[in-house]
C-alpha cells in the first residue's frame, strides 16, 4: 500500500512539474513563435513609418532625390528613387534679376496686381532662366510675380527642364510667361529647341514647362514645323 502511494504521489508530481516546467523543445519553440510575432509587429510599425516619412517628402519637394531605408534585425530593405528633377521650383526661389536701360514702375494697382516696365537691352536672370529682349513687362503681386510679357526682335530665352529633358532654348518675336503656372505662350517666328523633342518653329506655340508638353499651332496660313535630328552613337551611350 506504501509502495502504491507513493507510486502515485511520484505520478502526481511529475504532471505538476511538466505544467509548471514544459518540454524544452516545447518551450523553445513557443519562445521563436513569440519572437516571430513580435518581428512582425516591428516590420509592420517600421514601414508604415517610412511611408509617411516618404509621402512626407513628396509632398514637401519634387527635386530628385534617393532614399535608402535598410533596417538591419528586421529583414527591411526599401529603396524609393525618384528622378524627375524639375529647375522650376528651383529657379523660382532663386532671386529674380531684371535690367535694362530704362525701367519704370508703375504706382497703379489693378485688382492687386503692379507693373514694372523695363525697356532697351533688357536682360532678367533667375537660376537657370536667362532672357534677352527688347521691352519687358513685370506683373507683380503678393504672391510674387504672376506673368512677364517680353518683346523684342526677337526675345532669346534659355532655361534647365530637367536632367531627362535638358534645357530649352527659344525665340519669339513675344513671350507671355505666366510664371505660376510655368506657362510659355509664344508668338512670331518662334523657335524652341530641346535635346528631346527636336526642333519645333511656326508663328503660335506654347510650353508647359511641368508636364514638358510642346504644342504648336497653325496661324497666318503658317503650318508648324518640327526637325527632329538623327541620334548619334554619343547620344546612345
Amino acid at each position: 500500500m506504501l509502495r502504491q502511494f507513493i507510486r502515485q504521489s511520484v505520478k502526481i508530481t511529475n504532471k505538476s512539474m511538466a505544467l509548471l516546467y514544459p518540454n524544452p523543445d516545447i518551450e523553445m519553440r513557443s519562445k521563436m513563435q513569440v519572437i516571430d510575432v513580435h518581428r512582425k509587429s516591428q516590420k509592420t510599425k517600421v514601414t508604415s513609418l517610412v511611408m509617411r516619412l516618404f509621402l512626407g517628402f513628396l509632398s514637401a519637394s519634387r527635386t530628385c532625390a534617393i532614399i535608402i531605408f535598410s533596417i538591419l534585425g528586421l529583414g527591411l530593405s526599401l529603396i524609393l528613387i525618384s528622378t524627375s528633377t524639375l529647375a522650376t521650383d528651383v529657379d523660382q526661389q532663386a532671386d529674380f534679376i531684371l535690367e535694362g536701360d530704362n525701367c519704370n514702375n508703375l504706382p497703379e494697382v489693378i485688382n492687386g496686381v503692379t507693373k514694372v516696365r523695363c525697356w532697351d537691352n533688357v536682360s532678367i536672370a533667375q537660376g537657370s532662366l536667362k532672357i534677352k529682349a527688347d521691352d519687358a513687362v513685370i506683373f507683380n503681386s503678393k504672391k510674387g510675380i504672376t506673368k512677364v510679357v517680353l518683346t523684342g526682335n526677337p526675345v532669346t530665352m534659355e532655361k534647365f527642364i530637367d536632367a531627362e529633358f535638358g534645357k530649352i532654348d527659344v525665340s519669339a518675336k513675344k513671350i507671355d510667361f505666366m510664371v505660376q503656372d510655368d506657362l510659355l505662350f509664344m508668338t512670331g517666328d518662334v523657335l524652341i529647341k530641346s535635346k528631346i523633342q527636336g526642333e519645333m518653329s511656326g508663328e503660335k506655340i506654347s510650353m508647359n514647362l511641368k508636364t514638358k508638353e510642346i504644342k504648336g499651332e497653325k496661324s497666318n496660313n503658317e503650318r508648324v514645323r518640327l526637325v527632329i535630328k538623327p541620334s548619334t552613337k554619343a547620344d546612345t551611350q
